[in-house]
């Protein structure tokens, strides 16, 4: 028997046969549409055809049959010749077959094409179809079934005329577009809308086609300008003489095969042909009337101008006939954008034109966007009479900000580019004063309107700055390179150089400030160190000083005068050192300060206080030096520093107090990088330096200084702050003073033996979250006891307490009795009766609760049980009113 499996549907599939009393399949070798007639005559069909193994699903088990040859007569596949020797065979080579589930020559099918079809599904049918033409129907035409070099993507399609009548055929529409006028180009061809292929299609072929629309004449508009289509694309390759009245009187094919919807031409329809008004111009959206965005009227239409190739002589053409005497353009970076039709590109005037039209220009627009756009700015005057004025836009003082010029009856700002100090000098002296230097743009406010000038170049004799060499092309020029000057109030050497001290804690101290060409200003901090500031503290009149950082200086405002000061420290002012007044790269975050020394004697040098403390002996760290009290710098301060301090303090030695826990303090700091040996009798003896530049208040340091460097009375203890005498935060004499415990690692251990030193019996550690914070010192911390110590001070500990604050203080819950006897003792109380309330043990001489937790019923029955009570509940916890509570029943 046969039967087909695994197709698409029962006719057509693998191709099986049972043989052997097993089902296997057939090998391809050899096996052809004769054969597959065969296997489908014998299944039942009328006939069929081979699928070859690469269409059929790989079978598995047997390969019965090989190298099968029917002559086409026999009635069954196993009658045909065969070769049972199938080890050359795999099951990709199993065979399939189609069988047909009708031989009749009536209603059969027409076929499909490629490309611009949907792939079908399912049998392919015919190929290498050949008609004459005058077949009535395609099965009359010559063809092949044999489809193996074919697949659905080779699936043809045919699209059938919806008429045939010459009525309407070749009516046009425009569809799309900005306007009625303009956009994608549609025709009517057999009886259906379809567009055109833009393949070859030129102005010419526009131009009949507008004027089958009823249009004077009209211009092509790219593909890439136009909407893409959908459905049939008709024409191709157009071609008109011009002549023609229709578009389909001009010669073109049907062969679309290279065009898609994206190549779809479109048509841009003169309005009018008439000469009246023909080149109107106007200018659009600009910050004044006289420029803007370049607009013309063209074929009865308003539409902008291309900015390629057009240049200052065109916009001078443009400005006269709009009735203005001169004119420059206006890039279009600096235009706002237009709409609607783009009419010229490529315009070169002569200048001698009375019109923008009279110009060459041409139509192709191919490459201009409404981003190539160009502006006009058309001058409002060109009369020399107040030509050339200046005047300074907000700046710090009307001597200095953005400079403007009037030109063209109009003001404006200057390009920054190549504007140097020479430039300013002469815009300054023209604006009636002594000299000046330029500000860059990144420190002035950007102007508005029109940017005039742009590379000035000033020799320094001129008394205008338009008499300086410039030109007025800003293409690459926007308001943020307007240029600004710095005109000096004075050029007399009188006072010239003097300093002062703004906004800083004392008069000593604060902003550096010079005046200079008549003007305080500050100084910037490049390159300024501590000698140039000791040579202005002497000009100031104290005996020497040091350079504050920017970085602890409040900003300054007006002129940075200086940069780069160099003194060699023998000047008499800082003036007569050297320095730069090209401060471009300076802003008032640079500006520098100075501390200038309020004595230089070495009297009272080094001594020292301690402040803002718990208590006298322990607080912030202080000396006196140049005769003014400051603050010490913590970085790398430690306890041997700490200990030197404390010794000149009077105090027998001492620890670091870190900045974390000091408070800050004001004024100078003196001291950084402290380092003693331990030697010293008073901390100016140790190494230290006073660069100060990456300290702040942030960082002073503190130092404890100890009350006792006894051993005598140095290991008492006492509990602070509990519930009871025998429970609170652990204290400790040590160094003559009370301080507490560090938690860190500090257990019940260790709390047995405070507990023992105490008198108690024993006890527990209670951790720090149940214990109310110290204050003053933290002793101890790291406390490990072997549980065998009299007192605490005998088990290891460490005293780099760092690391620990008091909201780690350890406390302790010292045991009143541990006897046994009265031990375990059970009460009820704060109940509604003497039977419920919160259940109390008695525990080591004292009176506790119990927790909660995997507290149970059983647990329940066993305490009342406990308590002489024998049927149990036991109570959830419920907040009791705190009134008529019935007396405490005790049971041992």
């Amino acid at each position: 028997g046969l039967r087909i499996t695994s197709g698409f549907t029962e006719n057509r599939g693998r191709l099986e046969i049972y043989h052997k009393g097993e089902w296997g399949t057939v090998c391809d070798n050899h096996f052809d549409n004769v054969d597959a007639g065969v296997a489908c005559k014998q299944l039942g069909y009328c006939s069929g055809k081979m699928h070859p193994a690469s269409l059929v699903t790989d079978g598995k088990g047997a390969i019965w049959l090989n190298e099968v040859h029917c002559s086409g007569s026999e009635s069954k596949l196993l009658n045909c010749a065969y070769n049972d020797d199938s080890t050359n065979c795999r099951h990709n080579e199993d065979v399939g077959i189609h069988c047909f589930l009708s031989c009749s020559t009536e209603d059969q099918g027409i076929m499909h094409p490629p490309r611009i079809t949907h792939n079908g599904n399912g049998v392919i049918w015919l190929n290498d179809v050949t008609c004459s033409g005058s077949e009535g129907r395609l099965l009359n035409c010559s063809f092949e079934i044999n489809i193996e070099h074919c697949s659905h993507h080779d699936d043809v399609g045919v699209h059938c005329f919806l008429s045939c009548s010459p009525e309407n055929e070749g009516s046009l529409r425009i569809m799309s577009g900005f306007a009625v006028n303009q956009g994608r180009l549609d025709i009517n061809y057999k009886g259906e809308w379809g567009t055109v292929c833009g393949r070859d299609f030129e102005n010419v072929d526009a131009e009949v086609a507008c004027k089958q629309l009823g249009y004077c004449s009209g211009i092509m508009r790219l593909p890439r300008i136009t909407s893409n289509g959908n459905g049939v694309i008709w024409l191709n390759e157009v071609q008109c003489s011009g002549s023609e009245s229709k578009l389909l009187n001009c010669s073109f094919n049907n062969n679309i095969e290279h065009c898609s919807h994206h190549d779809d031409v479109g048509v841009h329809c003169f309005l009018s042909c008439s000469p009246e008004n023909e080149g109107s111009l106007r200018i659009m959206s600009g910050f004044a009337v006289n420029h803007g965005r370049l607009e013309i009227n063209y074929k009865g239409e308003w539409g902008t101008v291309c900015g390629r190739d057009f240049e200052n002589v065109d916009a001078e053409v443009a400005c006269r006939q709009l009735g203005h005497c001169s004119g420059i353009m206006d890039p279009p970076i600096h235009t706002t954008n237009g709409n609607g039709v783009i009419w010229l590109t490529d315009v070169k005037c002569s200048g001698s034109e009375s019109r923008l039209l009279n110009c060459s220009f041409n139509n192709n627009i191919e490459h201009c966007s409404h981003h190539d756009d160009v502006g006009v700015h058309c001058f409002l005057s060109c009369s020399a009479e107040d030509e050339g004025g200046l005047r300074i836009i907000p700046g710090f003082a009307d001597n200095q900000g953005r400079l403007e010029i009037n030109y063209r009856d109009e003001w404006g700002t200057v390009c920054n580019k190549n504007f140097e100090n020479v430039d300013a000098e002469v815009a300054c002296k023209q604006l009636g004063y002594c000299s000046g230097i330029m500000h860059p743009a990144h420190l002035i406010s950007n102007g508005d309107g029109v940017i005039w000038f742009n590379d000035v170049k000033c020799s320094g004799s001129e008394s205008k700055l338009q008499n300086c060499s410039f030109n007025n092309n800003i293409q690459q020029c926007n308001h943020h390179d307007d240029v600004g000057v710095h005109c000096f109030l004075s050029c007399s050497a009188e006072d010239e150089g003097d300093l002062r001290i703004i906004s800083g804690f004392a008069v000593n101290q604060g902003r550096l400030e010079v005046k200079y060409k008549g003007e305080w200003g500050t100084v910037c901090a490049n390159d300024f160190e501590n000698i140039d500031a000791e040579v202005a503290c002497r000009q100031l009149g104290y005996c020497s000083g040091i350079m504050h950082p920017p970085g602890i200086i409040s900003n300054g405002n007006n002129a940075i005068w200086l940069k780069d000061v160099m003194c060699s420290g023998s000047e008499g002012k800082l003036l007569n050192c050297t320095y730069k007044i090209d401060t471009s790269q300076c802003s008032h975050h640079d500006d520098v300060g100075i501390h200038c020394f309020l004595s230089c004697s070495a009297k009272d040098e080094g001594e020292l206080r301690i402040s803002a403390g718990f208590a006298g002996n322990q607080g912030r760290l202080e000396i006196n030096y140049k005769g003014e009290w400051g603050t010490v710098c913590d970085s790398n301060f430690e306890d041997a520093d700490a200990e030197v301090a404390c010794r000149q303090l009077g105090y027998c030695s001492g620890i670091m107090h870190p900045a974390g826990i000091i408070r800050n303090g004001n004024g100078a700091i003196w001291l950084n990088d402290v380092q003693c040996t331990g030697s010293e009798r008073v901390l100016l003896n140790c190494t230290y330096n006073n660069d100060l530049s990456l300290c702040s208040h942030n960082k002073d340091v503190g130092v404890h200084c100890f009350l006792s460097c006894s051993t005598e009375d140095g290991d008492e203890l006492r509990i602070a702050d509990g519930y009871a005498l025998n429970q609170g935060r652990l204290e400790i004499n040590y160094r003559g003073e009370w301080g507490t415990v560090c938690y860190k690692n500090f257990g019940d251990v260790d709390a047995e033996v405070a507990c023992r030193q105490l008198g108690y019996c024993s006890g527990i550690m209670q951790p720090y979250d149940l214990i109310r914070n110290g204050r003053n010192a933290i002793w101890l911390t790291e406390v490990k006891c072997s549980g065998s110590e009299s007192k605490l001070l005998n088990c290891e500990y460490n005293t780099d307490t760092l690391q620990c604050n008091h909201h780690h203080d350890v406390g302790v819950h010292c045991f009143l009795s541990c006897s046994a006897n009265d031990q375990d003792s059970l009460r009820i109380t704060d109940g509604f009766a003497e039977n419920q309330g919160r259940l109390e043990v008695r525990y080591k001489g004292e009176w506790g609760t119990v927790c909660d937790r995997y507290f149970d019923n059983v647990d329940a029955e066993v305490a009342c049980k406990q308590l002489g009570y024998f049927c149990v509940l036991r109570l959830n916890q419920i907040p009791y009113p705190k009134f008529n509570y019935i007396p405490i029943k005790t049971f041992q």
